[in-house]
């Protein structure tokens, strides 16, 4: 992960020496470079499982604006550094009766995960006792959440929402409706908020 650091750094501290060589007429066509956005991700859940499971490391994804990704089973787990931009969408559980129980993000690896504006909605953790983290369940990485909504959400022990066993900042979301079977008070744990 370090290694992915340095390499980005190294890589604009090259486009800002390219920048102050080539003047201004190249540093507006930079910043009107769509790129800098991401991946743009089609209004799918299909899509958006197939994104996640491609992500190679340091990847942003763009989520369809104003989309409700409907989540028949659970997305792949984060195993390397990504960003996702929810531009008002929301990533669900569905409601479908057969719809099995899942966290509806998992980061299982020491990676960097940095949410901004993403809406979580129906996550549930409740298929063993131990269950945690109805829309977000942490256990090795650090996750960054920015804005966004936590609906809804519920898991059998710990963090109806969100549960976290390693490291986590979040500024600016709002949670409402979500639960825990057995410890109620648990909608969160351990959360560091700016």
């Amino acid at each position: 992960m370090h290694l992915k650091f340095a390499k980005t750094a190294a890589r604009a501290m090259a486009v800002s020496a390219l920048t102050v060589a080539s003047g201004l007429g190249f540093a507006q066509a930079a910043l009107a470079d769509p790129a800098s956005n991401g991946i743009n991700v089609p209004c799918s859940a299909d899509a958006l499982y197939n994104y996640i499971n491609d992500n190679t490391g340091g990847e942003t994804l763009s989520l369809a604006q104003f989309c409700t990704y409907k989540l028949p089973g659970a997305l792949p787990d984060i195993t390397e550094d990504v960003t996702i931009n929810g531009n008002q969408s929301t990533i669900e559980r569905s409601y479908a009766p057969d719809t099995p129980d899942f966290s509806i993000l998992t980061v299982s690896a020491d990676v960097d995960l940095v949410l901004n504006r993403v809406n979580f909605r129906n996550g549930s953790a409740t298929e063993t006792d131990s269950s945690e983290g109805g829309a977000i369940d942490n256990t090795d990485g650090t996750v960054t959440v920015n804005g966004g909504t936590f609906t809804g959400n519920t898991a059998t022990y710990e963090g109806g929402a969100i549960y976290n066993d390693a490291d986590l900042t979040v500024q600016g979301a709002s949670f409402t409706g979500n639960s825990t079977a057995e410890w109620p008070a648990l909608s969160l744990t351990r959360v560091t908020r700016r």
